[in-house]
């Protein structure tokens, strides 16, 4: 069935860590009631892509065309599956235009639809769907799922009685009712007078008779956080720590989950019981990360755990003889979250390393655990590991030590990868660099290459492209002519092969784009680039427009003009970003298209020109043609950079294997970390009156 690229998946399990073991005692019956359900901490980063607004004025009229009730005169019946995919194709559309149709849509007949069309509700936060929830929660009675689809929209609305609906829900027959009111509840904002009472009611509900409802009342109770938020002490604390002894295992993993949240000092002694009487590996885990996660003594006032225990010497003894089914690493791991670690700790961890590198024994196994715990305690462990430096370590130990305090330090400059290029006289070396069998490499030897521009380049460029059997031979040669930093005399019979290539249909996008940056490095004002840049502009190939547009940056303005304007305008929005960075190129403001770009700053609706026209205010020189690779697994339309303080969009091209982005003056740029890339490449014709 159709889905919304980077939209995730429908089914979502109904406990809070997708990860963990079914229950044995309701997988059946929660596998059979699971379709549709998201839950409230289920959504991921990809699911907020920003949505868009229809390309044409009947788009989301047709896409919605299934969900809308016949006229009565005309019989017509939709599979519930097509209503289905309707209201998936909806999710790309803008939320003030779908609205009124999900709203409709909770009339359905079926109810595979009004589970689609709550879970689209709750992903948009409609407040309007509640209503019609609401309803769907108290007459739907025969379907789980689809009640607890509806609750979890009811709970969006501010409603007053909203106390009342969670306490029925509480009294429910049916326990994947009960558990999921509590998730759902409990991560819901609630005034402070009413606080409390979620609060007593969850934890009646520790002692439920199922344990999917009692794993849901530990999850909430976690979640509800602290009674006072400036202090550890929860109403909620002494209870969970009696389900630590629950003979399901996940139960217990959730009831050390909730405890690790509260952070309560007061239970600590039942976390060290369960840990002495050892337990599954997931559960173990979770009853050491609760142990950490408590305050140590002198946190805060009140904060220490009773019976005197030191919490940090605990860890440091379990790091020494690990619980049952428990590896010191483990141990380490959550040391190393410690929020607020005693100098003690520290000490402790650096006295673990001390032991002779050369005997093999038991406490030897402890030295990669120490080492790992105090590289995630970070500062706090500085002072200790600067001590032992201090007295003197062994050659092994204080390489480690080094390692470790190196890692606090934050770099004082960006570390540079570039290879080391050969001079630039030596030919033999760059022909050879611009033949690795690397296509990457290839081409940033002739970037570099251009770069630099030697005396011979022209020359050698014509040689090696008349001897060129392919595409794949031609382009480091094209690259480094394009990338020039200077004008290149080029032979005539090398400018006619270049027209050629530049006018081929049959060769790639990014070859022909190659040729045309090419040419216009040799003479911009030239007779043939002049040809050439008059019929690629005019190219059915939206990408050959596009470095046709960025290749007229070094053409005299006055010839450039009449092809820029209308590249401008051109449907495609990669045509019209290069023609604006081709503006960003020359030395002063194009005056002439000043209107232009302020009209373009305010119509246009595509992000990738917004911000060209931003770095087109403050014009600069490009030196060259610039490349830039694309990272791996990258597949976008555009690529996320950063050029003379600007964020950028660039188009993205393929050129092979390889992904990348070439354009005038990109050779300065860098990428970003994280790419936002709009949800079309192509948008209507924009008209500038």
């Amino acid at each position: 069935m159709p889905r919304a690229p980077g939209r995730p998946p429908r089914l979502a399990s109904v406990s809070p860590e997708p990860g963990r073991r079914a229950s044995r005692t309701s997988c059946g019956l929660v596998s059979a009631l699971l379709f549709g359900l998201v839950g409230l901490f289920a959504a991921r980063a990809d699911a907020d892509e920003p949505r868009r607004w229809p390309l044409w004025p009947t788009e989301v009229a047709r896409a919605a065309e299934p969900l809308v009730a016949p006229p009565e005169s005309e019989l017509r019946l939709v599979r519930d599956s097509r209503r289905v995919a309707a209201v998936r194709d909806l999710d790309v559309f803008a939320t003030p235009l779908v609205a009124p149709i999900l709203v409709a849509a909770l009339d359905d007949r079926s109810s595979a639809v009004r589970r689609e069309v709550l879970q689209a509700c709750l992903e948009r936060q409609l407040l309007a769907c509640a209503p019609t929830a609401r309803k769907i929660w108290q007459t739907e009675l025969d379907d789980p799922a689809l009640r607890v689809a509806a609750l979890r929209v009811v709970v969006l609305a501010p409603d007053g009685d909203r106390l009342q609906l969670f306490l029925s829900a509480l009294r429910d027959p049916d326990p994947l009712i009960r558990a999921e009111s509590m998730r759902t509840f409990a991560a819901a904002t609630w005034p402070k007078d009413q606080l409390a009472v979620v609060r007593t009611n969850l934890i009646a509900k520790l002692a439920d008779p199922t344990p999917e409802v009692r794993r849901a009342a530990a999850h909430g109770l976690g979640v509800l956080g602290p009674d006072d938020p400036r202090g550890n002490r929860s109403d909620g604390a002494l209870p969970l720590t009696r389900l630590l002894l629950d003979p399901d295992p996940q139960v217990r993993q959730d009831t050390a989950d909730a405890l690790a949240r509260l952070r309560d000092p007061r239970a600590a002694p039942a976390l060290l019981r369960a840990l002495q009487v050892g337990d599954e590996t997931y559960v173990g885990r979770s009853l050491l990360h609760a142990l950490a996660a408590l305050p140590g003594p002198g946190t805060r006032p009140g904060d220490a755990a009773p019976d005197g225990l030191d919490i940090d010497a605990e860890l440091l003894r379990l790091l020494d003889a690990p619980p049952r089914n428990l590896l010191p690493r483990h141990v380490a791991e959550a040391i190393a979250r410690r929020r607020a670690p005693s100098a003690a700790l520290a000490e402790g961890l650096v006295a673990r390393l001390r032991e002779d590198a050369l005997r093999q024994t038991e406490l030897h196994a402890l030295r990669q655990p120490a080492l790992d715990a105090l590289l995630g305690l970070g500062e706090a462990a500085r002072p200790a590991l600067t001590a032992a430096l201090a007295r003197g370590l062994e050659p092994p130990l204080e390489r480690e030590v080094r390692r470790l305090l190196a890692a606090l330090e934050p770099p004082q400059k960006p570390a540079v990868f570039a290879p080391p290029w050969p001079a630039d006289g030596d030919r033999e070396a760059w022909q050879a660099a611009l033949a690795d069998p690397d296509p990457a490499a290839r081409l940033r030897a002739a970037s570099a290459l251009g770069a630099r521009a030697p005396e011979w380049l022209g020359g050698a460029a014509g040689h090696r492209l008349a001897l060129a059997g392919g595409a794949d031979a031609r382009r480091p040669w094209l690259l480094a002519l394009a990338s020039a930093s200077g004008w290149t005399a080029l032979e005539p019979a090398l400018l006619v092969r270049l027209g050629i290539w530049a006018g081929d249909s049959g060769l790639a996008s990014a070859d022909r784009c190659l040729a045309v940056a090419a040419l216009a490095r040799h003479r911009p004002d030239g007779a043939p680039f002049l040809r050439v840049a008059g019929e690629q502009a005019a190219a059915a190939d939206p990408a050959v427009r596009a470095c046709t547009a960025g290749a007229l940056a070094w053409m005299s303005p006055r010839a450039a003009e009449p092809l820029l304007a209308g590249l401008l305008r051109d449907p495609s929005a990669r045509v019209r970003t290069t023609a604006v960075l081709a503006l960003a190129c020359r030395d002063r403001p194009a005056t002439g298209f000043a209107p232009q770009l302020a009209l373009m700053a305010v119509r246009d609706p595509e992000p990738a020109v917004l911000r060209a026209v931003e770095l087109a205010r403050e014009p600069e020189p490009c030196a060259g043609w610039g490349l830039v690779l694309a990272p791996p697994g990258e597949a976008g339309p555009w690529l996320a950079l950063r050029l003379r303080g600007h964020e950028l969009l660039v188009p993205a091209e393929t050129l092979g294997s390889l992904r990348l982005a070439f354009g005038p003056g990109l050779g300065e740029a860098t990428l970003l970390e994280s790419t936002s890339t709009p949800a079309d490449i192509t948008s209507a014709r924009i008209v500038f009156d």
